[in-house]
């Protein structure tokens, strides 16, 4: 169906988070690399240091293709199992993650006045990332962007607490890089519990989005 193979793609957990100095961004990093692999500083300039922390719990693989229709076809559990596993592990992380941020006593500037400011904003962000988060993400993950939000130093801007994906996919964009064409058909922000999860052989594109 559609146009080339169908993929199933596991998304892991993503917190982009602005520090008002190198100071807070490096306290934040120290904290995070302790529960996450991929934690780095990929942007700065004067008040904005922007840290990243990804989970590296990623799978990416097709179940269905042209020349083998269902090459997962009898390990449907092995499967569920493994996406279980590696979603309960970045769910975990965020717990971990969560406790520490809670117990850590951060910097807080004072104002002349002795009032401490409240964000590195001045005020609060425009967007509340907690609160936009989609249904389904995980809790502590909404837990843990309001707690880092209540620091003067620190202003969540982009997080994700990790998801599954069916999707329809042109393959040669995911070998040159380019521009995907990629459907989402199934989104999944939970564990899976039903093994026809990975059952793609009767997707039309009515599936699409459900």
């Amino acid at each position: 169906p559609g146009d080339g193979p169908v993929w199933f793609s596991l998304q892991g957990f993503q917190l982009d988070v602005c520090c008002r100095d190198a100071e807070a961004a490096l306290q934040l990093m120290q904290i995070s690399s302790s529960f996450f692999d991929c934690v780095k500083l990929y942007s700065w300039k004067e008040g904005r240091w922007m840290v990243q922390i990804e989970g590296g719990e990623l799978l990416d693989f097709p179940l269905s293709g042209p020349e083998c229709p269902r090459p997962f076809l009898g390990q449907e559990p092995w499967l569920q199992d493994l996406a279980n596993s590696n979603l309960t592990q970045t769910w975990e992380g965020i717990s971990r993650l969560l406790l520490e941020i809670q117990r850590t006593k951060w910097e807080e500037e004072t104002s002349h006045e002795g009032a401490v400011p409240t964000s590195l904003f001045g005020g609060r962000p425009q967007v509340d990332v907690a609160a936009s988060l989609p249904s389904g993400s995980h809790p502590s993950l909404k837990e843990l962007c309001t707690e880092l939000d209540r620091w003067p130093a620190l202003c969540v801007v982009e997080a994700s607490s990790g998801r599954s994906l069916i999707t329809w996919n042109n393959e040669s964009s995911r070998v040159t890089g380019e521009e995907s064409k990629e459907r989402h058909l199934r989104v999944n922000y939970g564990l899976i519990e039903d093994m026809s999860y990975f059952d793609v052989a009767g997707l039309t594109e009515a599936d699409e989005n459900r």
